[in-house]
């Protein structure tokens, strides 16, 4: 006789696995008679003592022991193991009926168990492990049990599933879940490393791993000494996916604490030293740069040509933040490069939404309409936010001009029917 679940009150689920668990020791048969004794018997007798004892949390460590058993009896038809699945996630909370204690624990030994084999079932495993984040109400055991389930999805390359949810709540997981600053960029950190890994969307992974880094790097402000120093490796990797993509031409960064204090180690001042040049320097600073420190780039996987393409971009956005019209021979010059490739360079530049501007073939000028800073830091900010103060005074002093208009028109028509 095959074992299998049925659809029972919550309140006997509990017991229906001890059965079907049992029954599952059993090689799936039942016992052959009503007074033979199997280790199938012995555990579903076992596990209802403990149940009607209030001895939740033995429970759970019993029931979890046999998580191998279940799964490995679990075939294409896996209705039987995310029943059960769901069952022990959602007998992790009644531990604290007896001790709230025992939930922490409980719920660190379920999550590890689930993630334990990532070679088997992923999806129903970390569909499990999502299970048991929800019907936790600790703030410390949710942080335990999403730890684990970041680490199993960088393991097996599944992030891709839990995506959306970090792009909705990473931002509020240390309000939600208590947490302090070191737990949070933890937590942080362990959310960008699982996303890192293979993905069916690269762009939007990719773009939620900067966000999570700099949302790490934006919690070292006010920060100093050790704890600083402590933001110094994120803070590099953040400048050196900087420097390795193709896509991003600007950077918001350069000012924040953890970032600056990359120039104050040995080890990374070369790394903080290239930034501030491409963000501020020149196409000719570059090239000193690199032959100051010509291991720089290997060290980073960055091919010097595609290194040489950024800076030319990026030196070509500053020149035009300060130039509204330039002229062929004056781009030519400043980013040493041929006569024919001025005009490719600015189409690029263009395209890469870093210009917008008009280009004048014939008299081999460019006039700028537009452009993008190459960093963007809190003098910056201060000036848009004036701006928008600025602007917000204006839509108020129209609405009101618009409102005593509307007033005297009133007054207009009652006079005339009157």
């Amino acid at each position: 006789m095959a074992a299998r679940l049925f659809e029972i009150t919550e309140e006997d689920s509990f017991l229906v696995v001890a059965t079907y668990l049992g029954e599952l020791l059993d090689g799936g048969e039942a016992p052959a008679g009503e007074q033979a004794e199997t280790p199938g018997s012995r555990f579903a007798t076992e596990s209802r003592e403990l149940y009607t004892s209030d001895r939740t949390a033995e429970l759970l460590d019993k029931y979890v022991s046999q998580l191998d058993t279940v799964f490995a009896s679990a075939g294409e038809d896996t209705g039987n193991l995310e029943s059960v699945l769901d069952i022990l996630c959602h007998l992790v909370p009644r531990t604290a009926l007896s001790s709230p204690q025992q939930v922490l624990p409980a719920a660190t030994k379920l999550a590890a168990a689930l993630a334990a084999d990532g070679g088997s079932h992923v999806q129903v495993r970390l569909q499990a492990l999502t299970t048991l984040y929800n019907v936790l109400e600790s703030g410390e055991a949710r942080h335990a049990v999403l730890l684990r389930t970041l680490g199993f999805a960088r393991a097996t390359g599944s992030a891709d599933v839990l995506l959306p949810v970090i792009r909705a709540s990473a931002a509020t997981w240390a309000r939600d879940l208590g947490l302090d600053r070191v737990r949070e960029r933890e937590l942080l950190s362990a959310a960008a490393d699982a996303l890192e890994g293979p993905s069916s969307t690269p762009r939007e992974s990719a773009a939620e791993v900067q966000r999570l880094l700099a949302r790490i790097l934006a919690s070292y402000e006010g920060v100093a000494g050790k704890e600083l120093a402590g933001g110094r490796p994120v803070a590099a990797r953040v400048v050196a996916d900087f420097l390795r993509s193709g896509e991003a031409f600007t950077f918001d960064l350069l000012g924040n604490p953890a970032v600056a204090s990359l120039a104050a180690a040995s080890d990374t001042a070369p790394l903080h030293f290239l930034l501030k040049t491409m963000l501020v320097g020149g196409v000719r600073d570059f090239r000193a740069t690199l032959a100051e420190y010509p291991d720089l780039l290997p060290s980073l996987g960055i091919a010097p040509e595609a290194a040489l393409a950024k800076m030319q971009v990026m030196a070509l956005a500053g020149l035009a933040h300060v130039n509204p019209v330039l002229t062929f021979e004056q781009i030519q010059d400043a980013l040493e490069i041929r006569a024919e490739e001025v005009e490719p360079l600015l189409v690029r530049a263009i395209g890469k939404k870093l210009l917008e501007a008009r280009i004048d073939q014939l008299a081999h000028t460019v006039s700028v309409s537009k452009s993008a800073p190459r960093a963007f830091g809190d003098g910056d900010w201060k000036a848009l936010q004036a701006t928008l103060r600025v602007w917000q005074g204006a839509l108020e002093r129209a609405e009101q001009i618009a409102e005593d208009r509307k007033g005297l028109l009133q007054q207009g028509l009652t006079a005339i029917k009157a």
